[in-house]
């Protein structure tokens, strides 16, 4: 029995869940602009929402069969992010302070290893590097700068899970379990995706989906319908952690979230 156009399976339902991003997407927006930016942490959290905010932009035009690969990419860019706004939400200042601090020491390397390219393959190099005069930016080499002298390429050297585990401790189990589920369907097949495994491209190619597979087009439309699920699910926990770190009301939010992704999906669970 097919099911009605507007349900979990349809493009009607297509339709319905990316209207569902849009409505996250603001959701992300308002919060942002409701923080009173007295924090350093708040300050990082709206430069990181403002990426996120471009990403879910772009999953609208790329919502179709050929371009599924592409959006599990996006989405594995945007739950990262998310992820990391919701550990500065949750640590505060010093988990926003050494996020920059990654930034300033990284750049400070890329300019470096530019100079060195100069000077290897044009004979010339664009500055003299030593020992940067900044304490600023020396302080943030050095502590980005392993036992061996290696640089620590990572802002934080804690898995995903752990760093969900911040979340769950500050803010509760229902806004960690936003990102739990997610973790799994988003995470798992972007990273074989972007790895260009045959497991990767069986996904995008449409060969492999939960349940009965009438055709590949079908597959891929059921694939695109649990990812903007999964999407909105750890949207709609970024959302939480801005308001109740910043003090804000929760606007209902997660019930909306719920109400209408069940008019899409009834009681069927897209993530099994």
């Amino acid at each position: 029995m097919e099911p009605e156009d507007g349900h979990f399976g349809t493009v009607g339902g297509l339709s319905k869940l990316l209207n569902l991003i849009d409505f996250e997407r603001d959701s992300l927006f308002g919060a942002c602009q409701d923080l009173d930016m007295t924090h350093h942490w708040m300050q990082s959290t709206v430069l990181l929402a403002s990426g996120v905010l471009t990403t879910l932009a772009s999953f609208r035009p790329l919502s179709r069969p050929g371009g599924v690969g592409d959006c599990f990419v996006l989405a594995r860019k945007a739950f990262e992010t998310m992820v990391n706004i919701g550990v500065i939400c949750a640590l505060g200042d010093s988990a926003s302070r050494r996020m920059e601090r990654h930034a300033v020491q990284k750049r400070y390397r890329d300019l470096q290893r530019h100079n060195d390219f100069l000077a290897e393959y044009l004979g010339h190099s664009a500055f003299s590097f030593g020992v940067p005069t900044d304490d600023d930016v020396a302080a943030a080499l050095l502590e980005f700068t392993g036992r061996k002298g290696r640089e620590i390429t990572q802002w934080t050297n804690e898995t995903v899970e752990q760093r969900l585990e911040h979340i769950k401790k500050a803010f509760g189990h229902a806004t960690y379990s936003s990102f739990r589920v997610p973790l799994w369907s988003i995470y798992r097949v972007s990273s074989e995706v972007l790895h260009g495994t045959l497991y990767g491209l069986s996904f995008e190619a449409g060969w492999m989906a939960s349940g009965p597979i009438r055709s590949a087009e079908l597959a891929l439309l059921e694939l695109l319908q649990m990812l903007l699920v999964q999407l909105a699910s750890c949207t709609c926990g970024t959302v939480e952690c801005i308001r109740k770190a910043g003090g804000l009301p929760l606007l209902n939010l997660r019930e909306e979230t719920i109400r209408r992704a069940k008019e899409v999906t009834g009681s069927r669970n897209p993530a099994q």
